[in-house]
């Protein structure tokens, strides 16, 4: 749900989830589900109004084997056109024929997703996670070389999908929520309506409505990323010490002051359900479903990745 709404929003130059989008062409290449990818669009259309610049590719199943007619294509549109955005769902659909767990095959993935993001296009790549995972499946080649990684799991009771950035280099670690909206798309043969799914966005935090978090449990909430890293746990006494040094997030010039926001902060983030506290230990929330996104724009030297 959330990778066409991404593109759709970069196709129309339309904020996402608070963020600022570079409008342009987009390329999605449904490889999984093409029927099912394009009544998605079509509710986002309802949703959102038209996007030409949203282009959806059904059918691209050869992207992995030398010489593929489909990748040569690829290439040459992505050349020619010159997309902000290309979405790859799923990267399974997409390269058959890759052994996932071989570094010499996840490699060539990598390379592939590399040449195209050196034409200045960036690539998000929908992969998924082994039952009860939190890295994406297969060789670790991928997980260490993409730029940024949002992991994602639904919350069944309230269907709120809650969004965890694992990676990114080049920017903060950021959270975000949505849910399943559903557009009615017309009706069927036998009078019943044809539905499709759509993601509609919440505000930061996940709360289906209500004001966004203080600024200083924003903040925090954000140091609790950098601590924590790719991890799940974070030592509070470690958490406090490093708020406190930080004036950015508590101004006062007295650090015992600093030190009681802090734990204001912190117990508003764990009475609304953001972070658990356990004995000395700050835990964030659970997650499952992996989404990669490469951004890198170096020149990519000619030949095989040695993995």
């Amino acid at each position: 749900m959330i990778a066409p709404a991404i593109g759709y929003a970069i196709a129309q130059g339309r904020e996402t989830f608070g963020l600022k989008t570079k409008a342009g062409p987009v390329f999605y290449l449904a490889s999984e589900d093409p029927l099912g990818l394009e009544r998605r669009v079509r509710a986002l259309e309802a949703e959102h109004g038209p996007a030409p610049d949203f282009q959806l590719v059904g059918n691209v199943r050869g992207l992995f084997e030398k010489g593929a007619p489909d990748l040569k294509e690829l290439l040459r549109e992505v050349r020619a056109q010159q997309p902000r955005l290309v979405i790859i769902d799923t990267l399974a659909a997409a390269f058959p024929g890759l052994e996932e767990n071989a570094a010499e095959s996840m490699g060539r993935v990598v390379r592939i997703a590399r040449k195209i993001a050196a034409t200045g296009t960036a690539v998000i790549m929908v992969h998924h996670t082994p039952h009860a995972a939190k890295n994406p499946r297969g060789h670790s080649v991928l997980n260490g070389d993409v730029d940024m990684s949002l992991l994602l799991e639904m919350d069944e009771g309230s269907g709120v999908i809650r969004g965890e950035m694992k990676k990114n280099r080049n920017g903060p670690l950021l959270n975000l929520a949505f849910t399943i909206g559903v557009k009615e798309l017309g009706t069927d043969e036998d009078g019943d309506p044809i539905t499709a799914g759509f993601c509609e966005e919440l505000p930061e935090g996940g709360e289906k409505s209500g004001p966004r978090l203080p600024p200083q449990q924003r903040k925090l909430m954000a140091l609790f990323q950098t601590l924590a890293g790719g991890g799940e746990t974070v030592d509070r006494e470690a958490m406090r010490e490093a708020a406190i040094a930080d004036t950015s997030i508590f101004v006062s010039d007295n650090p015992r002051n600093r030190g009681i926001g802090f734990n204001r902060a912190l117990n508003g983030l764990v009475e609304s359900g953001r972070l658990f506290q356990t004995g000395d230990m700050i835990r964030r929330a659970p997650s499952r479903v992996e989404v990669d996104v490469d951004t890198d724009f170096d020149d990519l030297e000619s030949g095989e990745c040695e993995a």
